[in-house]
């Protein structure tokens, strides 16, 4: 997709818009403009007496001008009384109310109302920034120039119409038949009894080749003088790329060039950059521009983590899930179709009593980690070199394709496992830079990045030298099966989470030293100071979607969520003892956390916000030592440290956010959201043995059901837009009063009739035929319907 290709014009105010949002602007503007014309009639009989000598040629609309003569503003108030401006004080003096033809001074045709209603917006609301997009030089196109509504229109997401399908629910025979396999599906099958089960069987069984299935292949894998078996399922992450990229409904919306957006500034003549989407970061960018000429980069991010299907942890899960990035936030960060998509299933490695905890064994544990993931990403190994020539099935045009991982989107100790560091307790625990463990608290200091080109170098070189230069920097003796991928360093690639970085990480930090300072308290005073906490936090007004809680002392819950409303309901009481006994440092920090988190949840960010949260990052870097020199010094008991990872990523925070845009783009809770629905499934769809091929059939069900939800919904969204611009045809045209009549009184005679006469004419005409097996399902509970 371009920001500037194929911009249509709408038909009301002959402004060009991008066709992704030309349909709701289109809507919006036809209703601004009868509005316009109810309001200005208003304002043109109330002022009758004041425009009565004016004279008017052609069509002429009243509307609001600015003239270089200072005119009378008695006539004005009425005009803007339905405006609802706190002030007219502030109003130019040279405002006027004065006729306008339709045509202007060249003989060009325009539309007065909406000239006077872009007017009184600006006189709102001043501030009308422009936008400039920047293309990738490889991209051949201009950079160009968009007002404020432009580029919010270019930004609206409005699913295609022009690749409707008539049976969007094919292979089913009708859509009913795929709205009950739907329902079944959502609700389990053993809510319901059918009489021909094997019927919905075999529906689906002819869908589920509508996207790529899983497959099954064993892996035998040696452990010193024994072969072990485990099990990978996965779909060929190029072959589900597929699936998405011929989809007529998803192909216009993918965004194939890099771009630099910039906010202008008219009145200091300087531009600023934004960073939203992950094609907005300078990482895609820098892709681009080692690619071959005109060759174009698919990012794609993943997210792998560990879940326990059962209440008890018996049952393990090892979902691998996988978005395109090059589509919009929308899309891919949502949970319909074009969002993401379970591609692989892990194998678990129990510990083995034996050798738990050796380094061999752990270094296995990471062996069988890669070479599973190996079986879903090696199908764009070679594409990644080489480039896939690929026909856009809504433009024909032909691209050549070359996929890359952007992110790997994870907590910090699978973190670990992907770019294989040796993890906390390590002499370098950073996976991106080499932070030494005693500096962790350092948080600006900057430290050498790791690359691939080195972490292969040392791994190459062990094989000779042994694992002692692989010490060094933290680093385990396995291959990387990232490296084999072009352009997708996995270094550059793990990216900073919110999710565990802060609610998990720095917020639970700052609670448990909280919890363990009260601890500290002599005496009554400690149970007295636990009260007055916990009655404050009992007492915070309640709010909708927001957690509320009764103490804070006795906490026992591990949900993110929950720590991050508790972050914002635990000042100020929560931290007055603490302060009081300990340092005023103790008070500030979580107020600082507060800010840093409101900044990492930005969701659109400029050089002058990063700017401003690497400022603040230098504050809390600063209270945090002064905080932890002062209570060093007071031998307090079983505190725990600040010197952990936690702490040190933040400062790759604001990097992420310039290399790969807002945080949104890889934050793992829309990821670790999906958990839910595979649990729901081992627990309601499996027989709780072989639980893996169960969960992932269901789970490939549910997004072929997705796909065809989409395609029906948007097939009856094109319907009713032919209806309504009908109804508008046909209002527009000079009705027939006898017709009209006689079309009542058929009405009525319709109305009258019974429910089964109804049915017959007005449900199953002619340009809507139904078979005889559909009457019979759609009505299988009417005894005059059986055997139909």
């Amino acid at each position: 997709m371009s920001f500037i290709q194929e911009r249509p014009q709408c038909p009301y105010c002959l402004k060009n818009f991008h066709k992704n949002g030309i349909g709701n602007h289109k809507r919006t503007c036809k209703q601004r403009i009868e509005q316009s014309a109810i309001d200005s009639q208003f304002n043109l009989d109330q002022n009758e007496s004041q425009a009565a000598n004016v004279e008017c040629e052609a069509i002429n609309t009243p509307r609001l001008l600015f003239s270089n003569q200072a005119q009378s503003n008695s006539s004005l108030d009425s005009q803007f009384e339905d405006l609802h401006l706190d002030s007219q004080r502030n109003l130019p003096s040279s405002l006027s109310f004065q006729p306008v033809s339709s045509e202007d001074e060249d003989g060009n045709s325009s539309n007065p109302i909406i000239n006077a209603a872009d007017e009184i917006l600006d006189l709102v609301n001043p501030y009308n920034p422009q936008f400039q997009i920047e293309y990738h030089p490889s991209a051949l196109l201009d950079p160009c120039i968009l007002t404020r509504e432009e580029y919010f229109q270019m930004t609206a997401l409005e699913m295609t119409d022009s690749f409707v399908n008539n049976c969007p629910w094919h292979p089913f025979a009708s859509e009913r038949d795929f709205e009950l396999a739907e329902l079944i599906l959502r609700d389990h099958p053993s809510a319901y009894t059918i009489n021909n089960e094997s019927d919905l069987n075999d529906a689906w069984s002819k869908a589920e080749h509508l996207l790529t299935m899983f497959k099954k292949e064993e892996l035998s894998l040696q452990y010193r003088d024994e072969t072990r078996l485990y099990d990978v399922h996965f779909r060929p992450l190029w072959e589900w790329t597929l699936n998405l990229l011929n989809d007529e409904t998803l192909s216009p919306h993918f965004v194939w060039d890099a771009v630099k957006i910039f906010q202008l500034d008219e009145k200091t003549n300087t531009k600023m950059r934004i960073f939203d989407e992950p094609w907005t970061g300078n990482v895609l960018w820098e892709v681009q521009s080692s690619l071959p000429p005109g060759g174009k980069p698919l990012a794609y991010i993943l997210y792998a983590d560990k879940t326990q299907l059962s209440s008890f942890g018996t049952a393990k899960g090892y979902p691998v899930i996988a978005r395109i990035a090059n589509l919009p936030d929308a899309i891919w960060n949502g949970k319909d179709w074009g969002g993401g998509t379970v591609v692989g299933w892990l194998p678990v490695v129990e510990d083995d009593p034996k050798h738990k905890g050796k380094p061999t064994w752990i270094n296995f544990k990471r062996v069988v980690w890669h070479e599973s993931f190996q079986k879903i990403i090696e199908s764009i190994e070679d594409y990644s070199s080489t480039g896939y020539a690929f026909k856009l099935p809504h433009s024909g045009h032909i691209i050549v394709i070359y996929p890359f991982i952007l992110i790997l989107c994870a907590d910090y100790e699978e973190h670990c496992m992907m770019t294989l560091i040796r993890g906390v307790n390590s002499a370098y625990p950073c996976p991106v830079c080499l932070v030494p463990n005693a500096k962790l608290q350092d948080i600006l200091e900057v430290y050498i990045p790791r690359t691939t080109e080195e972490m292969q170098e040392l791994y190459d070189r062990a094989e000779d030298e042994g694992e002692e230069i692989l010490d060094k920097v933290s680093l385990r003796n396995v291959e990387n099966v990232f490296w084999s991928i072009a352009n997708s360093d996995p270094y550059k690639a793990v990216s900073w989470d919110r999710l565990h970085a802060y609610h998990l990480g720095v917020f639970r930090h700052l609670l448990n030293r909280l919890l363990e300072h009260l601890e500290n308290i002599p005496g009554a005073e400690k149970r007295h100071a636990k009260v007055v906490i916990d009655e404050f936090i009992n007492n915070f007004p309640r709010w909708k979607n927001f957690t509320h809680f009764t103490n804070v002392t006795t906490f026992d819950f591990g949900d993110a969520k929950k720590f991050e409303h508790m972050s914002k309901a635990s000042f100020p009481e929560t931290f007055h003892y603490d302060t009081y006994h300990f340092s005023s440092n103790s008070f500030l920090l979580p107020i600082l956390y507060l800010e840093l988190d409101m900044y990492a949840s930005m969701d659109v960010h400029t050089e002058k916000s990063i700017e401003e949260g690497r400022q603040l990052l230098q504050v809390f870097e600063a209270t945090l030592k002064a905080y932890t020199e002062a209570t060093d010094n007071q031998n307090f008991k079983n505190l725990t440290s600040w010197s952990i990872p936690k702490v040190h990523t933040q400062q790759h925070l604001f990097d992420d956010i310039i290399a790969k845009g807002a945080t949104k783009n890889y934050n793992t809770k829309v990821n670790e959201s999906m958990h839910g629905p595979l649990k729901k499934t081992y627990q309601t769809q499996t027989n709780f043995k072989n639980v893996s091929e169960q969960i992932l059939m269901t789970d490939h069900r549910y997004k072929i059901a997705m796909q065809l939800r989409q395609k029906i919904d948007l097939r009856q969204a094109q319907m009713t837009s032919v209806d309504i611009e009908a109804n508008d045809s046909a209002e527009a045209k000079d009705g027939d009063s006898a017709e009209a009549e006689d079309d009542d009184i058929q009405n009525e005679e319709i109305e009258s009739l019974d429910s089964k006469a109804k049915l017959h004419s007005l449900q199953f005409t002619s340009k809507d035929p139904r078979t005889f097996e559909e009457l019979e399902t759609a009505f299988h509970s009417d005894p005059a319907y059986e055997r139909f």
